[in-house]
């Protein structure tokens, strides 16, 4: 290789040593991203103390910012917050045996399902009891399965004693679970919805499940067209079983989750 000056130099492309269009616009649309994800926390001065006492951690969702939140301790004593980005998440069902396929398959013993906008994810915890990551955490749930349902507006979400999904499909106003063909098989609706329509007429959102079955569900209102709760928001809520049909509690202002203790 020749040492002279001319032979040895290159012509550099234009902007070359400078940040390029795209990679600018990356790297502002990741500062953005990180912006908007930043989240301020206040942490009541008991919660530690409550968590050790019944040995929890706590998981919960917001669709506003798209993050799904865990809430633990660390071992020092005090708090850990996590959290994960994610399609508009809603409803969150965490149970102990595992999806019919994990435990088929010899897999692990606990999963948590989420809907997230078009979509239902199934996640398991690929830890065994005793084992540890980073000698603190010791359950790592792990995205295994992803079932594509279309915009159903999917609320909360429970397993039932087969280990199928059961969630509630707020557009159609019923209880629904997956299909292999269709966006979601119909499960039950409320006696007074008349048809199965893309129509959110009465705001269906809530799903107790007791003994692997849906027990209660909450709606906004008992309309039966379509947008009809919501000018019912403020009293209009109700609390209903699944197996009767029957209203078992009513004046509700938008009800939400209800939960089995």
């Amino acid at each position: 290789m020749s040492n002279t000056s001319e032979k040895s130099q290159t012509t550099a492309p234009q902007g070359a040593g400078q940040p390029q269009p795209q990679a600018a616009q990356a790297n502002q649309a990741q500062t953005q991203a990180q912006e908007q994800n930043k989240v301020e926390y206040s942490v009541s001065g008991g919660l530690a103390r409550r968590l050790a006492q019944l040995g929890i951690s706590i998981a919960l969702t917001s669709y506003q910012s798209g993050l799904l939140y865990f809430v633990g301790r660390n071992r020092k004593g005090g708090i850990n917050i996590h959290q994960t980005q994610l399609p508009k998440p809603m409803g969150l069902s965490m149970n102990d045996r595992g999806t019919t396929a994990g435990a088929q398959s010899g897999g692990p013993a606990a999963g948590m399902t989420l809907t997230c906008g078009y979509q239902i994810m199934r996640f398991e915890n690929v830890l065994q009891p005793g084992q540890a990551i980073n000698n603190t955490f010791d359950t790592c749930y792990v995205p295994r399965t992803v079932h594509v349902t279309g915009a159903l507006d999917a609320h909360d979400v429970g397993i039932d004693d087969n280990g199928e999904v059961i969630f509630v499909n707020t557009r159609f106003n019923c209880l629904s679970t997956t299909s292999a063909r269709h966006s979601f098989e119909v499960v039950w609706k409320p006696p007074f919805i008349s048809d199965i329509v893309d129509e959110d007429r009465c705001h269906l959102n809530g799903l107790a499940m007791e003994n692997g079955k849906p027990k209660y569900v909450t709606a906004v209102s008992r309309s039966n067209t379509i947008d009809g709760w919501r000018d019912r928001r403020a009293d209009g809520g109700i609390v209903m079983e699944v197996e009767s049909g029957e209203v078992v509690c009513e004046g509700l202002s938008m009800p939400h989750s209800p939960r089995m203790h």
